[in-house]
Parts: structure tokens; C-alpha cells; sequence
């Protein structure tokens, strides 16, 4: 077996047990994160060289399918926007959280889908175009949407210029 072929054999066992990996990873940063602490200057590169290969699998073609069905695109972010900050409300309301827990979970209601959905879209053989330009819809949106939802719902303000948030999304997806 050549470079490739090891390659190819390492880029399966990592994707099929990827939700073993990354259980495993979250048990060991529970139990020993200071072990992590290192790789904090480094999420929003490693996040970016992820997007790229998430980016990397999409063909002319699935955009082209994206441009002739943008309601796909509408749908999507329309429901993330209002589903998953709602369900988050829900759970912050079922469960009587403090306040400040509250918001911290009706701000990852309202936090785009990121980089793990991409990946989970792609392991699922999904559509990743379409996973892609909604994460890229709801991201561009996040500065504006995330602030908005815990307003609305909590009526407190949280106090995050555009520009910090813009800055950090940009420098994940460029």
C-alpha cells in the first residue's frame, strides 16, 4: 500500500468512527482541559482549513442547482432561524434555567450551524452545497440575528459589536 492508499485507508477509519473521535475528544477536554488550552489561537484557522475542505467537494454543478433553487437556501435558514432559537426558549422555559444560562443557550439557539454541520452533512452523503450556503447565509446574518433573538426573547441586550462578531465569522469563512 502506497502514501495514497494509506492516505485513503486513514481518511476512512477517521470518518467512520467520527463520532467516537469526537466523543472521546469531548470526554478529554472535560476531564483534562487545560490540555486544550494551546489550540485556542488556532480554532478560527482550523476552522477555515475545515470550510476549505468542506468547499473543496463541491462541484460548478452544485452551485449552479443552488442558483436555480435559492427557496432551498430560504427554507433553510428561515428554519434554523426560527427552530432552533425557539427550541432553545423551550428548553430554557421547560427546564426553569437561570437567567444566565438561559442566554447563554438561546445564543447557541440562534449561533449558525457552523463547520459541524457541513461535516455531518457530508458523512451523511447529504447535500453539502446546500449545507454550505445556508451555514454561509445564517453566518453572514449571525451579527444582526444572535443579538436580535436574545432581545426578543430575554429582553436583554448582549453586548458584542458587529465588528468583533463580523471579524471572528470572517475569519472562519475566508
Amino acid at each position: 500500500m502506497g502514501v495514497a492508499g494509506g492516505i485513503s485507508r486513514a481518511a476512512q477509519v477517521a470518518s467512520k468512527y467520527f463520532v467516537v473521535w469526537v466523543i472521546a475528544a469531548a470526554g478529554f477536554a472535560l476531564i483534562y482541559p487545560t490540555a486544550f488550552v494551546p489550540v485556542l489561537d488556532y480554532v478560527n484557522p482550523l476552522l477555515g482549513i475545515i470550510m476549505l475542505g468542506m468547499g473543496l467537494t463541491l462541484q460548478p454543478a452544485d452551485f449552479q442547482r443552488l442558483i436555480e433553487r435559492p427557496v432551498d437556501v430560504g427554507i433553510g435558514a428561515i428554519t434554523q432561524w426560527l427552530v432552533m432559537p425557539l427550541a432553545a426558549y423551550a428548553l430554557y422555559l421547560l427546564f426553569d434555567l437561570p437567567d444566565a444560562v438561559g442566554v447563554g443557550l438561546i445564543l447557541v439557539g440562534a449561533a449558525p450551524g457552523g463547520t459541524a454541520s457541513n461535516v455531518m452533512t457530508y458523512l451523511g452523503r447529504g447535500d453539502v452545497a446546500l449545507s454550505v450556503a445556508i451555514t454561509t447565509v445564517t453566518t453572514l446574518a449571525a451579527p444582526i440575528v444572535m443579538p436580535a433573538w436574545t432581545l426578543f426573547i430575554l429582553g436583554e441586550a448582549i453586548d458584542v459589536t458587529f465588528m468583533e462578531m463580523f471579524t471572528s465569522i470572517v475569519q472562519i469563512v475566508i
